[in-house]
């Protein structure tokens, strides 16, 4: 899934996640999940997106930041940490450039980041401690994608305030908070990085294909575009240890399929019967984690979202 339809994804749960939302200090995770159905292809996707514990209990790993504001000039050098705001919030003061750092990274996983500066586009990605934006040039930077490298186990977040827009929802690990081609600067950021709590794998059985490799989140399972269609599908997990994960299969000329755990098989293999629809949700509804889904249908496409067995 690639940053601009990650971007169309947030916008379309946008009512949802303010449902939910109730401050930066609750633990809101939400897991979200992709399913191709006829079924062509299953894609799950975790995006914590919404408030989450600041990284105090992560290891010791931190990240500092501090930017350079328009008639203000630089804070105080990485002032900011952990999810702290840098910038200001009503006073039309853009951000012009921004350091950020992350301290006590596990080895080989490394922090980057860049920006996108108004009259100069996209610059080059840079990495931890280096400055992204401009200097006395009255550029403001009008939107940033940050990415940790070399890990699975953790997550950067972000979000920013961009003027007559205010505070947008945290975004995740590459994808773009802000705007491009609206004029809009950004005013204010906030930054965190947290420790991934588990990891959803699935495994798609394919006709004429058979069973295909298993996949981690934001992968596909199954195929699209070859008119083949996938007959049964098994979902495992790692960590979410409170959560225990439900699924079932709608298959062609048996109907629904009972419902089943983690690592049991949903639908059919060997009798040529495709799934036509399928249900995820948690074993019991929990208040800080939903499940949400899509599938991929043969001659219709990406379907809308769906959460929580709906």
């Amino acid at each position: 899934m690639n940053n601009k339809e990650e971007e169309k994804l947030v916008n379309k749960i946008k009512d949802f996640i303010k449902k939910k939302e109730k401050g930066f200090s609750m633990k809101i995770k939400n897991i979200f999940l992709l399913l191709a159905i006829f079924l062509c292809s299953l894609h799950f996707m975790n995006k914590n997106v919404l408030a989450a514990s600041s990284n105090n209990d992560n290891d010791n790993i931190t990240v500092s930041y501090y930017t350079h504001i328009s008639d203000i000039g630089w804070e105080k050098e990485y002032s900011h940490k952990d999810g702290n705001l840098s910038g200001t919030t009503g006073k039309a003061k853009p951000i012009e450039a921004i350091y950020i750092k992350a301290d006590n990274l596990p080895k080989g996983v490394t922090l980057t980041y860049r920006a996108h500066v108004r009259n100069i586009g996209w610059q080059k990605w840079v990495k931890n401690g280096k400055m992204a934006g401009t200097t006395g040039k009255a550029k403001s930077i009008e939107a940033i994608e940050i990415k940790l490298k070399g890990t699975s186990n953790y997550i950067v977040q972000y979000r920013v305030h961009v003027r007559d827009i205010g505070w947008q929802d945290w975004v995740e690990n590459g994808s773009k908070a802000g705007t491009t081609g609206k004029a809009k600067p950004i005013e204010a950021i906030q930054i965190r990085i947290i420790k991934r709590e588990g990891m959803l794998t699935y495994q798609a059985h394919v006709q004429n294909i058979g069973w295909m490799k298993t996949v981690k989140e934001k992968a596909i399972a199954g195929t699209t575009g070859k008119a083949k269609s996938m007959e049964a599908l098994v979902i495992n997990k790692t960590g979410y240890n409170d959560l225990i994960v439900r699924y079932r299969a709608y298959v062609k000329d048996k109907g629904w399929k009972s419902w089943v755990g983690e690592g049991k098989t949903s639908g059919t293999t060997g009798k040529g019967k495709p799934i036509e629809a399928v249900q995820i949700k948690f074993k019991k509804a929990s208040d800080d984690y939903s499940i949400m889904y899509r599938v991929h249908v043969r001659d219709v496409g990406w379907m809308n979202w769906c959460y929580d067995g709906a």
